[in-house]
């Protein structure tokens, strides 16, 4: 019988806690050992975690307090080298899961030996002090930035419309192996949707460095090692709430020109140091050839940013397979309006 493992770090979630072990608890496949790892909370979230594990007398569940605050990458990458399970999952501590999360992912992998990293889908929720805020403008013409949350959150102009166009997309149920193409990153999914075998673990984080996510770096790996499926179903709640990592880069914050080339000078960072990976892979020459096109054209977008010639911007467009049609408009709107 394979083992399972569930992998969770938290950092000053007392808020949400609760609701995210009660998903983990009562999944319909119990997982022979849940780890939380503490990175140094200032609130009661280790004792929270300490709690919960007496009072439901859960002996496999493990909870630790690291002896230094690590930051949420770092410590996402020493929680994961302590698992044992044949089958890792990693977990956020402020979602909630489907209760039938790891049965459906792990009898998908228990059925094709060639699948390294499975990653389903999403639903995003919000949580009331995200909801109940002052909605900011999608544009601010005064601060000449953009404010995603302003259309993408559930009172947005398009929110309530995305929401359903992903049930419609993402909730397939459907088993997809991902190609090694110039989408790779745009698709990405988040570590808390992933299931992986612990090889990749053990393969892909002698890989990591720390200004690179844990997740980007499995996500590479599998797919350059042709291991990577996507199955187009929601296992998650993904919970949006101002205290989110990221949350200031994403949707609180104003995005403009000059915040997007920096967010595009870490993303070639990241590639450049990943390419190591393909080092005597399966059609080797042609994943580097990729990873060149994804590099060349994000340089692209930084120039049009940057300098904003017409040129440039119709250089872009014609690339739009690299990132989607979404994206390039944004680019014209941060090139002009920013």
């Amino acid at each position: 019988m394979t083992r399972v493992s569930v992998v969770m770090t938290t950092y000053n979630g007392e808020q949400f806690l609760i609701d995210q072990l009660d998903s983990i608890r009562k999944q319909t496949r119990k997982p022979d050992e849940v780890l939380i790892f503490d990175d140094r909370s200032s609130d009661n979230t280790y004792g929270i975690a300490c709690e919960y594990i007496k009072e439901h007398s859960l002996i496999n569940w493990k909870v630790s307090k690291n002896k230094e605050n690590l930051g949420w990458k770092k410590n996402f990458v020493y929680a994961m080298k302590q698992s044992s399970g044949d089958y890792v999952f990693l977990a956020d501590q402020d979602d909630i899961w489907n209760l039938d999360k790891i049965e459906s992912m792990t009898n998908i992998m228990e059925k094709n030996e060639n699948i390294l990293l499975l990653a389903g889908n999403c639903e995003i929720i919000y949580s009331q002090d995200v909801e109940t805020e002052k909605l900011p403008p999608f544009y601010s013409s005064k601060e000449r930035s953009f404010y995603l949350d302003g259309i993408w959150n559930n009172r947005g102009i398009i929110g309530g419309l995305n929401k359903k166009l992903k049930e419609e997309k993402h909730d397939t149920g459907n088993v997809l192996k991902f190609a090694f193409d110039t989408g790779l990153f745009n698709s990405q999914r988040q570590g808390c949707v992933m299931c992986m075998r612990h090889e990749l673990i053990e393969n892909a984080l002698n890989y990591w460095n720390p200004e690179c996510p844990h997740d980007t770096v499995l996500w590479f790996y599998a797919a350059a090692h042709d291991g990577l499926y996507l199955y187009e179903r929601n296992v998650i709640k993904y919970r949006h709430h101002s205290s989110n990592a990221g949350f200031e880069d994403t949707l609180g914050s104003g995005l403009n020109a000059s915040s997007e080339k920096k967010k595009i000078q870490d993303q070639i960072k990241q590639i450049e140091g990943l390419m190591p990976m393909l080092d005597g892979v399966s059609e080797e020459k042609d994943k580097r050839d990729v990873c060149n096109n994804i590099i060349q054209y994000l340089e692209l977008r930084s120039k049009f940013l940057r300098e904003r010639k017409l040129k440039d911007g119709i250089k872009v467009i014609k690339m739009k397979g690299n990132v989607g049609k979404r994206q390039v408009i944004f680019d014209w709107l941060l090139a002009y309006l920013t």
